[in-house]
């Protein structure tokens, strides 16, 4: 289902669920906390995306925010409005986010210098052996099978980087392979790669 919170209570309220009208369900006569019986079975996934909701009696009343399918509001828009959700599915989790991120991201130049990365790294959170404050330094892991890792590093940025760069638990490093030292440097917790320059690290575990 669908909860809708309004600051006074309403009689009746109606919402387009997935391009669907369904009424809401009020029992005792009016209250702030509606709740729209959307039908689940059958529909692929249960992200429930709200496209329209409106109530009688409003008369100053404002919508305080709505819930779909009890799902998580991790982010609101600047208007308060609830946009990015995190909601259980069986064994998973679904995460709906209520605007075009990747269609922003790619008509606007300077987009991806922004915070925006840091979604991507709340819906799939990834441990790689490096820990490192950077979201343009790529890092690709290639397992041996016997305990040693290649770790490749590119930054993908028109700017050089310079900072620390420290190897988590249990990982350590054999070592260190590049065809251009003065572009490309990792040495006591520090790296440093030119624009667009790669490095290669020869890692250990345990």
């Amino acid at each position: 289902p669908v909860t809708a919170t309004f600051s006074c209570p309403v009689t009746a309220a109606t919402a387009i669920i997935n391009d669907i009208e369904v009424d809401a369900v009020l029992t005792g006569g009016a209250s702030n906390v509606v709740v729209f019986p959307y039908p689940v079975q059958g529909v692929d996934g249960i992200t429930l995306t709200v496209t329209s909701l409106s109530a009688t009696d409003l008369n100053g009343n404002q919508l305080r925010g709505h819930n779909p399918g009890g799902a998580e509001a991790l982010a609101h828009d600047s208007e308060g409005n609830p946009c990015f959700f995190r909601n259980r599915y069986g064994k998973g989790v679904v995460y709906t986010l209520g605007f075009p991120l990747e269609r922003l991201l790619y008509n606007t130049a300077g987009l991806y210098e922004t915070d925006a990365w840091k979604i991507y790294a709340k819906v799939l959170p990834k441990e790689l052996p490096l820990e490192l404050d950077s979201p343009f330094v790529m890092q690709s892991l290639h397992p041996f099978g016997d305990g040693r890792a290649a770790l490749l590093l590119v930054n993908n940025s028109m700017k050089p980087f310079s900072g620390r760069a420290e190897l988590r638990t249990p990982w350590s490093c054999l070592s260190v392979q590049t065809d251009a030292p003065e572009e490309a440097r990792f040495e006591n917790g520090t790296l440093f790669l030119g624009e667009n320059a790669g490095i290669l690290l020869m890692l250990k575990k345990g």
